[in-house]
Parts: C-alpha cells; sequence; structure tokens
C-alpha cells in the first residue's frame, strides 16, 4: 500500500525557471507491515523526478529548515526516525516506538548533505535564527522523552546550523518545553532564546538564556514575554492554542 503526501515549492534546481517540488511517498509492506519512505524532487515545470531518497525501515520527513549555509538559499532538514515495530496509526503509540533519530541537513542550492546529527528516540528540529554570530541559522532540537507514569516531556539541545554541533542541551522534566528566538538580552550583539515551560494546560514559566550557550538569565512564573523586535503574531504561532 503506497500514500502520496502532500508537496511544497523549493528553489528551482533544475534551470527551468520554476520552483521544483519535494514529495513524500509511504510505502507500508502488506505482509509485514514495515513502513519505507521516498522523497523526491520534482521539477515544478515537467513533473518529472529530478533526484530521489529511499529510507528503508523508517519514516523520513523532510521539511524546510531556514539558511545554514552562507549562500541565502534556504536549506532543508531530513528527519529519519527509525521504527521498533509497525506503525499503528496512533501518535502516542508510534512515537514510543521510535527508536532513534537522525536528523540530515540537506543544501537547498544543489541537494548535497550539509551534516548529520543523531539522538536516541524521537526528535525534531525547528530552525530558529542566527544565535552564534556566524551569519547562518541555528536550530532548536526537541527530544521527546517518556516517563515512567507514561506523561511525556522534552529536553532541548541548540544545534549549531553550520555543521550540527550540540552546543548546549537543557532537561525539562515534568515539562514540555518550547523554545523561540528572543531579543538580545546580554547587549553582546547577538540573540538569546525565550524558553516556555509548560505544564499541562495551566502551567507556564518563562526562561531567557543566553543564546549561544544556554546560560540561564532569568525565569519568570505565569508570563509570556513578547520580544519587541518580533512580530507577535509570530512569536504567539509557536504557543499552545491553550495559552
Amino acid at each position: 500500500m503506497a500514500m502520496r503526501s502532500g508537496a511544497y515549492p523549493v528553489k528551482d534546481t533544475d534551470g527551468d525557471d520554476a520552483p521544483d517540488m519535494v514529495v513524500h511517498t509511504f510505502h507500508v509492506d502488506g505482509m509485514n507491515g514495515s513502513l519505507s519512505t521516498r522523497i523526491a524532487r520534482v521539477s515544478g515545470a515537467s513533473g518529472m523526478d529530478i533526484d530521489e531518497k529511499t529510507f528503508i525501515g523508517a519514516l523520513a520527513v523532510e521539511y524546510p529548515a531556514g539558511n545554514l549555509t552562507a549562500d541565502g538559499v534556504p536549506d532543508s532538514i531530513i528527519a529519519i526516525y527509525q521504527l521498533n515495530g509497525s506503525m499503528s496509526g496512533e501518535l502516542e503509540d508510534d512515537l514510543m516506538n521510535i527508536t532513534a533519530t537522525t536528523l540530515e541537513a540537506i543544501d537547498g542550492q544543489g541537494g548535497a548533505k550539509l551534516w548529520e546529527q543523531s539522538f536516541d528516540g524521537p526528535a525534531m528540529a525547528v530552525p530558529l535564527t542566527d544565535l552564534t554570530g556566524d551569519g547562518m541559522d541555528d536550530l532548536a532540537a526537541y527530544l521527546i522523552r517518556y516517563g515512567e507514569d507514561a506523561s511525556i516531556t522534552n529536553d532541548m539541545a541548540l544545534l549549531h546550523g553550520s555543521d550540527g554541533a550540540v552546543l548546549w542541551q537543557k532537561s525539562f522534566p515534568g515539562f514540555m518545553a518550547i523554545g523561540v528566538p528572543g531579543a538580545d538580552q546580554t547587549g553582546e550583539g547577538l540573540k538569546d532564546m525565550i524558553i516556555y515551560k509548560v505544564e499541562g494546560s495551566e502551567g507556564v514559566e518563562t526562561v531567557a538564556v543566553k543564546g549561544d550557550d544556554g546560560r540561564q538569565l532569568w525565569n519568570r512564573t505565569g508570563m509570556i514575554y513578547l520580544p519587541t523586535d518580533l512580530l507577535g503574531q509570530e512569536l504567539l504561532s509557536f504557543l499552545p492554542a491553550s495559552l
């Protein structure tokens, strides 16, 4: 059984002056239920495949990841999830079946792999902005953790956009943590990060950390902080609807 997901446009790479598309095809083996993923870059003008990658026994998703090189062309991340067993269709069960995640950064200009980083269990990387001053976007990696009481929390790591190195990592026992770019809280000329620690539908704590090394600057309970140099709607789009 095969299922084709929606596509999204990317920069023209085959010289036809039309944006290309990235298309995912997921195949579930009818005999053993194993999953494989095909990711193809498709010509926007002709609909023909330009190139493709196949991931056997894994769920793989490619998505935009900001600018990870100095060329100004948007790049992407392929998140490759290794599964222990087959997909059930239930989100919580399927997350628990993910044994490892590999994040591959892909050059938007030519499609070459820039770097890769691996984590145990499920993880995803979200583009932020340049927090280190090298002119390239960095990424927040969310590492999902399961408690003995079946609760779900997450650790957070900052990945250096240019090479995928883990610059810092924090744990938030009992909380889900959401990080967004903040203003320059230290006056050093670099943007810092605002982390929202969410507990259930009510408890919220705002933590400001130094963007390049994760050092905590301050924290406030029950406060939502809107940096003046960010659009409020852009920031609020990251927050849970319950807030």
